[in-house]
């Protein structure tokens, strides 16, 4: 039978302390605050608004022609929408995850 023997355990030596050297880089650019109005926000705000709106829009124009088409003409006539064409490729793409 052999018999376990303890393993001797092996200390490293302790690794030299490490010094950071800070490096001369170029200079922190100095901070310039704003003091007259600044309405990015709000404009930005107002065109997200504008694009919402006009989604709607077109979302509602679509609903009622597709009314349309599916009454057979029988309803008060709408044209489809122009701008539904950058909406079809998105909803195809959806349609994806019942085939997969």
């Amino acid at each position: 039978m052999s018999a376990l023997q303890p393993t001797q355990s092996v200390e490293s030596p302790s690794p030299a302390p490490r010094t950071r050297l800070r490096q001369e880089g170029p200079a922190r650019k100095k901070v310039v605050r704003r003091t007259d109005r600044d309405d990015s926000q709000r404009l930005r705000r107002s065109f997200q608004f504008l694009f919402l709106a006009l989604n709607v829009w077109i979302g509602v124009q679509f609903y009622l022609w597709v009314r349309w088409a599916e009454t057979g003409g029988t309803t008060t006539e709408f044209s489809r929408p122009a701008g539904i064409e950058g909406w079809l490729p998105i909803e195809g793409l959806m349609q994806l995850k019942y085939f997969f």
